[in-house]
């Protein structure tokens, strides 16, 4: 077996899963994030989601890049980056007067929706 070849074809399918990586799942997860806040209501209150696919994609990249580059140090600025990034792009658009939504008294809420979502091993969180 030639090791040179192999060693190239390690190297194109670790590039292509990096390529993959970087672009397709940030677009994916921007996508998914906007649909999923966008469509979320917290009463008659809206929530609204505009997150840049590729914004998402540039975040990605750089974190990505300058976690190699520092060995790993990075990383925990990354995710503070990233973090800052996502919830910059969310907000919440009030119908009326968010007080009065405070001062309300609460529902009361059951746990059957989680407990079978557990049953289920499905993650429902967002």
């Amino acid at each position: 077996m030639d090791m040179h070849a192999l060693f190239r074809t390690f190297i194109i399918v670790w590039g292509a899963l990096i390529l993959v990586g970087v672009t397709i799942g940030p677009i994916f997860h921007a996508l998914m994030t906007n649909l999923i806040w966008s469509n979320t209501r917290l009463g008659e209150h809206r929530i609204e989601c505009n997150m840049s696919p590729l914004g998402l994609i540039w975040i990605s990249f750089g974190n990505f890049v300058m976690t190699i580059v520092t060995l790993g140090l990075f990383y925990p600025w990354a995710m503070v980056r990233l973090a800052r990034f996502q919830m910059e792009s969310v907000r919440l658009l009030p119908a009326s007067d968010l007080q009065e939504f405070e001062a309300s008294e609460p529902e009361a809420v059951g746990a059957i929706g989680e407990e079978a979502a557990s049953i289920f091993d499905f993650d429902i969180a967002l």
